[in-house]
């Protein structure tokens, strides 16, 4: 037995969605986790600022389990997977439409606490396979709150009010940018995001991420 062959043994590859052991030339998720998920189609509502915004999937059940893993669980080597889908779906939706890639920020007390900005790693492996390199933009200026912590929508609007800041005007002044999450669901979070963006002179502000909730688009 080769040594790829042991450590295939020891580390068997498993699909993100479901955790069933992979065969074949299966990589990173089964074909009928993939055919199970519920795909993203259009958006039900709008999100104050942003132009237009689109995601891959619906954030149900698998998806939920993947995403939380990615985010809460080690599993930053998901980066690479969710950003490969983000790519696929930003050159199907959005090609041509925007001048700069970037990213919403986490505070750098949870970045911390995780061990790594999930979101950064997301833009950073999407704008690997589109072939541009994503624009640190945003920062973020005050801890908050996280906003999965609270359930209505008007909290969260109030929860993310003023937590960013532009860190260099002459970055995004005049340019279409095209802002990166992983979860987008009352779409407060994306929506001061893009305030902030445009207010520093943006011209405008698209979005896409792996996951939005139901019913609660935007």
């Amino acid at each position: 037995m080769g040594f790829p062959d042991l450590l295939g043994w020891i580390f068997p590859r498993k699909c993100i969605f479901c955790g069933r052991i992979l065969e074949g030339d299966a990589r990173d998720h089964c074909d009928d986790c993939l055919g199970d998920l519920s795909v993203f189609r259009l958006p039900d509502k709008e999100i104050a600022g942003v132009s237009s915004w689109t995601a891959v999937w619906h954030y149900d059940d698998l998806v939920r389990r993947a995403i939380l893993d990615y985010k809460f669980n080690g599993r930053q080597h998901y980066c690479h997977i969710f950003g490969r889908f983000l790519a696929e779906k930003i050159a199907a939706t959005y090609l041509g439409c925007y001048d700069l890639l970037t990213y919403v920020p986490v505070s750098f007390r949870r970045k911390m606490s995780r061990g790594y900005d999930q979101v950064r790693l997301l833009a950073e492996s999407a704008g690997k396979v589109l072939g541009t390199s994503p624009v640190c933009t945003l920062k973020k200026i005050r801890h908050n709150r996280a906003q999965s912590s609270m359930e209505e929508g008007k909290l969260r609007a109030t929860n993310v009010r003023g937590v960013y800041a532009v860190k260099d005007p002459g970055l995004v002044a005049g340019k279409r940018i095209l802002l990166i999450d992983d979860i987008i669901t009352t779409g407060s979070t994306v929506s001061e995001c893009a305030r902030t963006l445009l207010a520093a002179g943006a011209k405008e502000v698209r979005c896409v991420c792996v996951a939005a909730g139901r019913g609660r688009n935007g």
